[in-house]
């Protein structure tokens, strides 16, 4: 993605389905939007941080 960008990940009943029309309508940024079947698959997407 490139700086400026935004990223969401969601479960599918969790955003309707003009949120990220509207989003890019008004911000002018580019969202990469990605549906999940469940709360344990985004955890594995998301980056570890150091401790």
């Amino acid at each position: 993605m490139a700086e400026g960008d935004l990223d969401i990940d969601s479960r599918s009943d969790h955003v309707a389905k003009d949120t990220i029309t509207n989003v890019e309508a008004e911000t002018c940024m580019k969202t990469d939007y990605d549906v999940f079947d469940s709360n344990e698959v985004p955890k594995a997407h998301l980056p570890s941080g150091s401790t």
